[in-house]
């Protein structure tokens, strides 16, 4: 008998440890955690924990909790999404709403970081118990539990990719929002999947988190309220600024892609070109397409390219005399929305319309790497239209994007015709919509 108990005892230590319990959480030793349990009730280990005064303690917990309406909202120029969204930089498990998210393992077996701390605000046993009805749950998925009302109604357990694959971590946020709407969930709490132990580029998931955010705020009106529960200095400065890219705030004075021409809806009132057209119709990349007739420097995006520096509006004292550099705007010396300005300097002596692929090519892989998903690409030199330019402009970015590894590696270009008076004659060309008959080159 003194054996037992001893063992379970050191059994008990180890599995309330908390490197135990991290590696716990790739389920290695899930099975061991839940014998040991199941042994000690099977031996008649009594409740030993202390009640008195327990209905007191909880009452001064829940003052703790902070209500939908204490949480500062983000009000945005778009009335779609005013006051629809929240950059929360507390405890996720505070929130008292209709659900928060937790960034689970595939074993929903509780573990570090924002795991852990949701289990144990619930409690681990009883959440334990929910989360066994659903065995596993695999990467890029999600299932819900009861909350417990300590504080959400729900829990949405969502894993992220332990290896940076994009498509299960776009899959977690659909998943959840599916989850909401399937159980009338009006509010919801986000933390920052897979960026922690799973290593997910911070910046790149939260333009994940934002992105679908939009689409699916645009989709169902339902949805009260998105909040996104930032942990650390570095999810809090890349959140304050991408919210002014997909989420202008309303004293923004920049236009936003919703006032610009989508390429996509404008194609049905154009009419067919009488010009030869060699590029084959790709219907998902004409949806990242927009364009607009004027400079488009009020236009807010990631990032604007500049040209052999002959747009004098966008000149900067650059520190870099490389062929293709980038450089954050400085917006008190730059009346300009864009985040930042790519320069192309084309090296003296070249031929320039040899390059030219290559260098908008260089640009494009550039804003991947920053992680930029809206470019726009002016179509003019130094003030003027030049439909030469425009074509090798137009050729290069199709070429680039119709290569398989970069069809979704940026989510919007926005081409910037300036004076021209029929832009949508060169985009028939070389984005052609599915209206248009078009014959091989000869």
């Amino acid at each position: 008998m003194q054996f037992w108990d001893n063992f379970c005892k050191i059994c008990s230590y180890i599995t309330n440890n908390w490197l135990f319990r991290l590696i716990a959480s790739s389920g290695v030793t899930t099975h061991v955690v839940r014998s040991v349990r199941a042994l000690e009730a099977s031996r008649g280990k009594t409740d030993t924990t202390d009640y008195t005064n327990m209905e007191k303690r909880n009452s001064e917990k829940k003052k703790t909790y902070k209500q939908k309406d204490e949480i500062d909202r983000w009000e945005t120029k778009n009335e779609l999404y005013n006051r629809k969204l929240a950059f929360y930089t507390g405890d996720i498990t505070k929130l008292a709403l209709d659900a928060i998210v937790n960034a689970a393992n595939s074993q929903l077996a509780g573990g570090g970081g924002v795991d852990g701390a949701i289990h144990r605000e619930v409690g681990h046993g009883v959440l334990q118990k929910e989360c066994r009805k659903h065995k596993r749950c695999d990467p890029g998925k999600a299932v819900i539990t009861q909350g417990f009302d300590r504080p959400a109604k729900h829990i949405i357990h969502a894993v992220g990719p332990m290896d940076g694959n994009r498509s299960k971590l776009e899959s977690c946020y659909e998943t959840c929002f599916k989850l909401a709407k399937e159980n009338n969930i009006k509010t919801i709490a986000f933390p920052c999947i897979a960026t922690g132990i799973y290593g997910y580029p911070h910046e790149e998931a939260a333009r994940i988190a934002l992105s679908l955010s939009k689409k699916h705020l645009k989709e169902n009106n339902e949805i009260e309220l998105i909040t996104f529960c930032l942990f650390n200095s570095i999810d809090i400065e890349i959140y304050e600024n991408l919210k002014h890219i997909y989420f202008p705030g309303k004293d923004s004075r920049g236009r936003t892609l919703d006032e610009l021409k989508k390429w996509s809806e404008s194609y049905q009132t154009v009419q067919p070109t009488e010009d030869v057209v060699k590029y084959s119709v790709n219907s998902k990349l004409n949806e990242k397409i927009f364009y607009d007739q004027k400079e488009s420097y009020d236009v807010i995006a990631d990032a604007i390219i500049n040209y052999g520096d002959h747009d004098k509006n966008l000149k900067q004292t650059w520190k870099s005399e490389k062929v293709v550099s980038s450089m954050k705007v400085d917006k008190s010396k730059i009346d300009i929305e864009s985040s930042y300005i790519i320069r192309v300097k084309p090296e003296e002596g070249k031929n320039e319309e040899n390059d030219f692929g290559k260098l908008y090519e260089i640009c494009l892989n550039k804003a991947v790497k920053k992680y930029w998903k809206s470019l726009i690409i002016p179509m003019f030199h130094s003030d003027e239209f030049d439909e030469k330019i425009c074509k090798k402009i137009l050729a290069a970015i199709r070429s680039w994007m119709d290569q398989d590894q970069n069809t979704d590696k940026i989510e919007n270009i926005i081409f910037s015709f300036g004076k021209c008076q029929d832009p949508e004659k060169y985009l028939m060309l070389y984005f052609p919509p599915e209206v248009t008959e078009m014959t091989e080159n000869q």
